[in-house]
């Protein structure tokens, strides 16, 4: 996929919510927009308010917007 298909797959998942506006309870995965670095998923640390890498947990810079995750595909069951 290329940089304008990645992009428009992105817009179509929900809302963006600007940092300056909401920030989330915790605890849960973040699709993040970062200003230089583009679309991450992170990890939003209730305690530091801030989000954080998923492998190191270092807090991440330059957030701006972020969404929930969209709900996991259903899949069929096995004993169908």
């Amino acid at each position: 996929m290329h940089g304008s298909e990645l992009h428009k797959m992105w817009a179509t998942l929900g809302e963006w919510i600007p940092v300056g506006e909401a920030l989330p309870k915790g605890g849960d995965c973040y699709l993040v927009y970062r200003r230089d670095d583009g679309h991450e998923v992170a990890i939003f640390g209730a305690a530091s308010k801030s989000f954080l890498d998923i492998g190191s947990l270092s807090k991440i810079g330059d957030v701006t917007h972020w969404q929930p995750l969209p709900d996991p595909p259903k899949l069929a069951r096995e004993d169908d």
